[in-house]
């Protein structure tokens, strides 16, 4: 409910005089952005700053112009704050605040229409066709002229009985864009309690889940999101502004802000054309909501920085393939790495989309299924998808398909969702020295390695090789494995990876290059095994 106040005399210091136009700007904003409740409290606090007639006691002329300027501010504001609180549905409390106005005032033609839709909307129509009836006569008697057209308007509104309900009903927008929850979301039981840190504060929160392509960002951060929607009472916001995509080109963060201020309910004639401008409009508007924004598959902290809001409730979730560690800052955050999937909960996603009967009727050819797919959920997606869609496959002529490594990926990037388009998306994102080293790797067949064995494939110093392993890394193309005896990390290319990073050398490389990459996979091998290539 808005605070009530009546407006006194009009007395006011000159500084006070700044804060009150202030404070009457934001109101003008809050109310045009149908935010009422906020533009209500704004109108009350500025109110609260007059005692009396402005510049009481100074005679000068130009002083009494101001008072008289500030006092048509002044009233221009009241009439503002009266249309919020009937927006607010306040008409009741409004009758004889209203009332006592008009007495004051019989020709003024904005508070008596106030006062007519009060007490029409109060139930007490007799009395708001009575009260035109008394501010006409007073309009002939004294000024010798008919009321306005919006007083006329109303009055005929009224004869006819026709509703004037409150704005409010009409305009209020509560955006939920969320998509569909996954049915075949399984297990990340610890990730979601992880992230429920976000709905735990009432303040700002920035969630942040990373991973390499096709292990299930977008999904954790659905079912999470549909999860948590009961605390998010002003909205749930989602966008992709594609900053992995194989054929679309990135959206523009500035496209997605004037998105998400038409989803709120900004009129579109309302949104600024200048991009700073517009940014400052999102935060205005965001600043004391309770707004999830989901950012699903984003790119670089440059294009995130005009989406995220200000201070405020709002709460921010990312989904990305890098680590953005300039998001670090941000306030309290929960910060999620998805891997692949445990053997069990890689299997039992198998189940659900192609049948529990089917797969628990193979749990060999199951298991090994899961392996071959690397146990990431894309992969096991599509997967599962083509057993379901061929009834006369076994699981095990699936595994015998898979086992063919010149294959494995054509088989995994059917249909729409397509493994290796993923993979050829985070790779076209490397430099041009890291994307050689990520072919070379694919050459290697040992099960993992240190940083000096990088450094020899590309004949670069140990602490090169070290940076471009840790460009990988971050990547999300690398997993970390563990350290050697010697306290040395080791790292490991997961296999469909491998067998992606492998075609991209055979495409890329001349016969020369893979020969001399051959030798020199040669002495990496010696190497791994003079380490010791069991991770601790």
């Amino acid at each position: 409910r808005a605070p009530r106040v009546r407006p006194a005399p009009a007395r006011s210091p000159p500084r006070r005089a700044v804060a009150f136009a202030a404070l009457v700007g934001e109101a003008e904003t809050a109310s045009g952005l149908r935010r009422y409740e906020r533009a209500a409290a704004l109108y009350a606090e500025a109110f609260a700053l007059w005692s009396g007639p402005a510049f009481d006691g100074v005679l000068a002329r130009a002083a009494e112009d101001e008072a008289a300027r500030l006092e048509e501010r002044r009233r221009g504001a009241y009439d503002e704050y009266t249309t919020v609180r009937l927006a607010l549905g306040e008409h009741q409390a409004l009758v004889p605040e209203l009332a006592a106005l008009v007495r004051e005032e019989p020709l003024g033609e904005r508070p008596r229409r106030h006062l007519m839709l009060a007490l029409h909307r109060s139930g007490r129509r007799a009395e708001a066709l009575a009260s035109y009836r008394a501010g006409r006569a007073h309009s002939v008697r004294e000024l010798g002229v008919e009321p306005g057209p919006e007083l006329r308007a109303l009055h005929e509104e009224l004869l006819r009985d026709e509703p004037t309900a409150p704005a409010r009903s009409a305009l209020q927008v509560t955006p939920v864009e969320l998509p569909p929850d996954l049915p075949g979301f399984v297990g990340r039981k610890e990730k979601l309690q992880h992230l429920d840190a976000l709905f735990a504060q009432d303040g700002a929160a920035l969630g942040l889940v990373t991973g390499t392509a096709g292990v299930g960002k977008t999904g954790l951060a659905v079912r999470w999101a549909h999860r948590a929607a009961a605390h998010f009472t002003d909205g749930l916001l989602f966008a992709d502004p594609r900053g992995y995509d194989e054929e679309l080109e990135p959206v523009r963060a500035t496209d997605v802000v004037g998105r998400f201020l038409r989803a709120i309910g900004v009129p579109p004639e309302r949104l600024p054309p200048d991009e700073e401008e517009l940014v400052a409009l999102y935060r205005s508007v965001l600043a004391g909501r309770r707004v999830l924004l989901v950012l699903d598959n984003a790119r670089g902290r440059e294009r995130l920085a005009p989406l995220l809001p200000g201070d405020g409730r709002s709460v921010v979730l990312v989904t990305s393939r890098e680590p953005l560690p300039e998001l670090v800052a941000w306030p309290p955050r929960a910060r999620v790495h998805l891997g692949v999937l445990p053997p069990a909960q890689a299997v039992g996603l198998l189940g659900v989309i192609a049948g529990e009967d089917r797969v628990a009727g193979a749990p060999e050819d199951a298991a090994r299924l899961a392996e071959l797919c690397d146990r990431l959920p894309l992969a096991l997606h599509v997967a599962a998808a083509r057993l379901a869609s061929k009834p006369h496959w076994t699981v095990g002529h699936l595994v015998t398909l898979l086992a063919d490594e010149h294959r494995r990926l054509d088989e995994l990037s059917r249909g729409g969702a397509r493994v290796r388009a993923g993979f050829e998306v985070s790779y076209r994102c490397l430099s041009r020295e890291a994307a050689r080293l990520y072919r070379g790797l694919g050459l290697l067949d040992v099960p993992d390695f240190t940083a000096w064995v990088a450094a020899a494939l590309l004949g670069a110093g140990a602490a090169e090789g070290e940076r471009l392993v840790e460009d990988l890394v971050d990547a999300r193309f690398l997993d970390v494995v563990g350290t050697d005896r010697t306290g040395r990390l080791r790292y490991r290319l997961p296999s469909l990876l491998r067998l992606h990073a492998r075609e991209r050398a055979r495409a890329e490389e001349t016969g020369e290059e893979r020969r001399a990459a051959q030798e020199r996979e040669k002495q990496s091998e010696s190497g791994a095994r003079g380490e010791g290539s069991t991770a601790a």
